[in-house]
């Protein structure tokens, strides 16, 4: 039988050499959909999954399937417990995308504490001039230095983002199952950690135990001048709790990467709001981190085979 990898997405090129020198045949398909797998995948070994519900029902078209490569942190998205019942390995890049994501992050704090698109249309528009003063045009912006920032998750991801805010002054407080410890960084208890935080940051996994943990209650003990950035996963965020939150100007805004329906519906009402950034859960796409995500995971699953 063929060593077959299924591709549905394209990897870094060093990363499919290290598959083709060990014996591999890597073949593409369109999607995971069963009836694609089902055509492509009768000799397939193993698949690399991407975005998407990876469940039974996939793997059940997957007679010989041994592996699944999940290309990135999380595994969420892949039936961990369907793949043990039939002996199907699962692997991942846990630290690969740290760097990249936890650059989001503070780029996201720093959009939202100086709206820099507000003002470059400012500039562009050619709104600039002696009667238009920008002091008056713009929001007043504020300085990183001495402002709270709450890390709920003090993993890798959690460690690189306190580590970049640290290096801009700011007060960085944590909560972490875990209890982690790290130097200048406080842990706290959730409650503290909302009620204090000019910004929160949340680098947690998504699971049934932090599933919608930043829920109306949550959102309500934040301070109405406070942000929410989330770079983890859409469902540990109550989206129509959030919603209500920003409308209502209960926090002051969000910037969000990943949502609990993705891509979002052209209908979504956060589409409508003005004081969210929205990205296409795009936290990790940068040639560094894609590069070290697809070597790992190739070296991963063929060291499991």
């Amino acid at each position: 039988m063929k060593k077959q990898i299924l591709l549905p997405q394209e990897i870094d090129e060093n990363a499919k050499l290290l598959f083709l020198s060990s014996g591999y045949e890597l073949v593409k398909c369109s999607d995971i959909e069963v009836e694609t797998l089902r055509e492509k995948g009768k000799q397939a070994i193993g698949i690399i999954v991407f975005g998407g519900h990876f469940g039974a029902e996939q793997m059940d078209v997957l007679p010989h399937l041994k592996v699944i490569g999940r290309f990135g942190v999380g595994i969420d998205n892949v039936d961990s417990a369907a793949a043990k019942a039939r002996g199907i390995k699962i692997v991942n890049t846990p630290a690969a995308n740290s760097h990249s994501v936890a650059d989001a992050v503070l780029m996201s704090i720093l959009m939202l504490a100086r709206e820099p698109m507000a003002a470059d249309c400012f500039v562009k528009r050619k709104l600039w001039s002696r009667n238009i003063s920008p002091d008056k045009a713009l929001r007043m912006g504020q300085e990183l230095r001495n402002l709270t920032v709450g890390i709920v998750g003090l993993g890798t991801i959690g460690t690189e983002v306190a580590t970049r805010c640290l290096a801009f002054g700011m007060r960085v407080i944590s909560y972490t199952p875990s209890q982690k410890k790290m130097h200048h960084v406080e842990n706290v208890s959730f409650e503290k950690l909302l009620e204090e935080s000019d910004f929160i940051s949340l680098n947690c996994a998504g699971n049934s135990q932090t599933y919608h943990l930043i829920n109306k209650e949550a959102l309500s003990r934040m301070k109405n001048s406070a942000y929410l950035i989330n770079f983890a996963r859409g469902s540990v965020i109550d989206t129509t709790a959030l919603v209500e939150a920003l409308q209502k100007q209960k926090i002051a805004g969000a910037a969000l990467d990943v949502f609990e329906e993705e891509p979002l519906d052209e209908n979504d009402p956060l589409l409508g709001l003005d004081n969210v950034l929205l990205f296409p859960h795009f936290g990790s796409s940068t040639s560094q981190a894609i590069e070290k995500i697809s070597k790992q995971l190739a070296n991963n699953m063929i060291n499991s085979l």
